[in-house]
């Protein structure tokens, strides 16, 4: 049994940024309270780094939920493991077949598990948000296409 499935793993990143967005938030009331114009300037800048984060973390787990959604869709919960060799031999297939049908969300979806066997996770993410945004267009923005 796994302990740290992706989903606690997930939980646990969260918790840590709201604990950590707590802190900063309270130092940087703090110092935007002080008199000195330098520690105002070091309050906004805790606030505006604490916003970057949340927002960072809200969109990492809006992606993760919209490609486990995808995963149930596809019916791919958990593909299995491939060797080098076999993710060779399977990535051209799928590549072919998103060259095939580049408006189909599945043929995207199929691409980025292939670049996530290729260990090339830039181009995979990609490849993901091409396929969220194919499977439900009003749900997200156009990603780049994957060079």
């Amino acid at each position: 049994m796994r302990v740290f499935t992706a989903r606690r793993t997930a939980a646990l990143l969260v918790l840590a940024v709201a604990y950590y967005t707590f802190v900063i938030g309270s130092r940087a009331v703090t110092l935007l309270g002080d008199r000195r114009l330098a520690f105002r300037g070091l309050g906004v800048g805790l606030l505006l780094l604490a916003v970057v984060g949340v927002l960072l973390v809200v969109a990492e787990v809006r992606f993760g939920a919209a490609s486990q959604r995808l995963a149930r869709l596809r019916g791919t919960d958990a593909p299995p493991p491939r060797t080098a060799d076999e993710a060779d031999a399977a990535f051209d297939g799928v590549k072919a077949a998103v060259e095939a049908d580049p408006d189909d969300w599945r043929a995207w979806y199929d691409l980025a598990l292939a670049y996530a066997d290729a260990r090339d996770p830039r181009r995979g993410r990609t490849a993901m948000r091409r396929a969220i945004a194919l499977e439900h267009p009003r749900r997200s923005v156009q990603p780049r296409r994957p060079s």
